[in-house]
């Protein structure tokens, strides 16, 4: 996946999480990964035909960790519909596994 991608998809995620415009998420996303908003911004738009591999790997480590979360969100959702007595074939049930499949299929895993 390019970087320019991954930023993007970073930032709306950050955006959509804290309800906040982009430029907002992108600073939050900026300090958490100790770089620029700027330097993000560039990334994000294009205009670093070759970002730094640093960079790369900073976004990379970043969108992983916010997957793994999700997954563990969701795979706790599960649960909590299980335990309810939700049928397994349920709606809420099988949406939340559909996204699970999703996060998993991101990361490689089975």
């Amino acid at each position: 996946m390019r970087a320019s991608c991954v930023v993007k998809r970073l930032e709306d995620r950050e955006a959509a999480r804290t309800g906040q415009p982009i430029s907002i998420a992108r600073r939050v996303l900026a300090w958490r990964l100790k770089v620029s908003p700027g330097t993000l911004e560039n990334v994000r738009r294009g205009r670093t035909k070759e970002p730094k591999a640093s960079l790369v790997e900073k976004v990379s480590n970043a969108l992983v960790e916010e997957l793994q979360k999700e997954m563990a969100a969701l795979a706790h959702e599960i649960e909590i519909l299980r335990q309810r007595g939700v049928a397994p074939k349920s709606d809420e049930i099988l949406a939340a596994e559909t996204h699970l499949a999703q996060a998993r299929k991101l990361l490689g895993m089975k």
